[in-house]
């Protein structure tokens, strides 16, 4: 019993306390000598046209982005099997057949979901040039 609370306790504690990463978030600077209140205002506008142009939410692909990033930290799911494992071999060789389906589908939606963001982005940084800022995403 002691060993089950203590472990409901870590887990809780590891959850409540892991940090997923985001998606990249524009760095936005006026090139105009627009005032904070003028580019805050033109950034919720864009984000609005981004949107619309794009049909794709931002806050909504980037919770789903957080859920495959939290997925992959939870099951340790490799990232990438590009390097090699121990004893030269690659890490897909590594894996059994139904993990390495598991990891083959992490990344196709992975790359669904940056495909999406890329459409935004490029809305958004349309937008937001055009009315007189410079953007970089971090």
């Amino acid at each position: 019993m002691k060993r089950v609370i203590l472990l409901t306790m870590f887990i809780s504690f590891a959850v409540a306390y892991c940090v997923y990463a985001d998606l990249p978030q524009p760095k936005i600077s006026p090139t105009q000598g627009q005032t904070k209140e003028q580019q805050d205002k033109d950034v919720r506008e864009c984000e609005e046209m981004a949107i619309k142009k794009s049909g794709v939410d931002p806050v909504a692909l980037n919770m789903k982005y957080r859920s495959l990033e939290s997925m992959c930290s939870m099951k340790t799911i490799p990232r990438s099997t590009s390097m090699p494992a121990r004893g030269g071999r690659q890490t897909s060789d590594v894996l059994s057949p139904s993990r390495n389906n598991e990891v083959q589908e992490y990344r196709k939606q992975m790359a669904l979901v940056e495909k999406e963001y890329k459409k935004y982005k490029d809305a958004f940084t349309a937008e937001i040039k055009e009315r007189g800022y410079e953007v970089r995403w971090k």
